[in-house]
């Protein structure tokens, strides 16, 4: 979606806020009183790459995904003293459907063929290629595990080298 559409379209703009954003608070609102009372929990959050640096055409969601990281540190500094870790998985580019749509949206803002876009996407990676889905399932589950114990505030990144930091 390019600026000039977006900044016309505040609903849309709040739709993927409330779909990466809004969404991840209400979730962690709902869970968080049981944790206190148990002082113990693990909370992942997913955040993306995109939460850490611009992807053009995807303002709505950079913003969201931004806002995850900053609720997750946020909240592991204030639910650190309940025994309660809480970070967030930053994936890079996907394998699946998903990634497959925004090839070809961002083919078509762009005015290229989307086989183009996928060989500039996955050339930004050390590795050449898209990230599988169980590669951040694995992640969650280590994240989750008392291996985990000593990891809060962190938002990790499961992007094939995409985004380093």
């Amino acid at each position: 979606m390019c600026v000039e559409v977006l900044l016309n379209n505040v609903e849309d703009f709040r739709a993927v806020l409330d779909d990466n954003l809004t969404s991840t608070f209400l979730c962690i609102k709902a869970v968080v009183p049981n944790m206190m009372e148990n002082q113990s929990g693990r909370i992942i959050n997913l955040s993306s790459v995109s939460g850490k640096r611009a992807l053009p055409y995807r303002v709505g969601y950079c913003a969201a995904k931004m806002g995850v990281i900053g609720l997750t540190r946020t909240l592991a500094a204030e639910l650190g003293e309940h025994n309660i870790t809480v970070n967030a998985i930053c994936p890079g580019f996907v394998e699946g459907d998903r990634i497959d749509s925004v090839i070809s949206n961002q083919g078509k803002v762009r005015g290229i063929d989307k086989e183009k876009v996928e060989r500039e996407l996955k050339s930004s990676s050390p590795l050449k290629r898209f990230v599988k889905p169980e590669e951040i399932a694995k992640t969650a589950v280590f994240l989750s595990t008392d291996a985990a114990i000593g990891i809060t505030g962190e938002d990790v990144n499961v992007s094939s080298g995409v985004v380093m930091y």
